[in-house]
């Protein structure tokens, strides 16, 4: 079994958002992303959405987006982007997919999940949504810093859990929406760095840059950590392999 990821598909299926005024590439992009998505991924599989899933406003606006996301091969764990408005606590949102159905999909939240052949390799993936750090040319201390230590916290708490169910050399792989590195120096220390080296943290992915600005963001082997930008539109809305139970880790850098 593989395991893929893929994060900003912006899906809008209920909402009037069009995502191509963001360039022709954007049109019809969740058809793209079904058709490359059907392509390589088995429903065995678990593909891993670190977020900005659905412009909805509320969790049944979202209901057509997470049915879109529910109806394609695999599992997914989903994360929380900075454009889930509709994301809400971890019971409700896990109830309104039960009660609508939806079997394939789960989310992360102050959580771990172990994955992979039951005798055989496996992984495990925690995360959260992360922000932006205090070397952002954006950051202003009184509105950013709460949110951004709050997220350090969440992603201590889920790798804590992460622990609970890792064994051995399991791989362990945290999933972030926003990149996790300082402007200019990416190896430099920040929270979420810093946390993820603590806790011997294998790869990260994350997404949340769209466009040329995804050029400049670095990817490969930083502070021992294998960095992989998942964001859809840069990787051409095809979902991107990370780990496989026949050959672990693939390199993408």
């Amino acid at each position: 079994m593989n395991v893929w990821g893929i994060a900003d598909p912006h899906l809008s299926l209920s909402t009037d958002k069009p995502m191509d005024i963001f360039g022709d590439h954007w049109e019809d992009h969740h058809e793209r992303i079904a058709e490359t998505w059907q392509s390589c991924v088995s429903p065995e599989d678990v593909v891993l959405l670190p977020g900005d899933i659905s412009w909805a406003m509320t969790l049944p606006q979202a209901a057509e987006d997470l049915r879109f996301l529910n109806d394609l091969p695999g599992q997914k764990i989903i994360g929380r982007g900075n454009h889930d408005y509709w994301w809400s606590t971890l019971r409700k949102i896990e109830q309104f997919c039960a009660d609508q159905s939806f079997s394939t999909l789960r989310f992360m939240r102050h959580n771990a999940f172990r994955i992979g052949e039951p005798n055989g390799q496996q992984i495990v993936v925690c995360g959260t949504r992360g922000w932006i750090n205090p070397t952002d040319s954006t950051w202003q201390k009184n509105s950013d810093e709460k949110i951004y230590l709050r997220e350090i916290a969440r992603l201590k708490l889920a790798l804590e859990e992460a622990l609970k169910i890792h064994e051995d050399e399991m791989p362990l792989l945290v999933a972030l929406h926003y990149p996790p590195f300082n402007r200019g120096n990416p190896s430099g220390s920040n929270g979420f760095m810093d946390t993820m080296q603590a806790f011997s943290v294998d790869m990260c992915i994350f997404g949340h840059v769209h466009g040329s600005s995804a050029r400049f963001i670095p990817e490969g082997r930083i502070n021992d950590i294998e960095f992989i930008n998942v964001a859809s539109d840069y990787i051409n809305f095809k979902p991107r392999l990370l780990w496989s139970s026949t050959a672990g880790f693939v390199q993408h850098k």
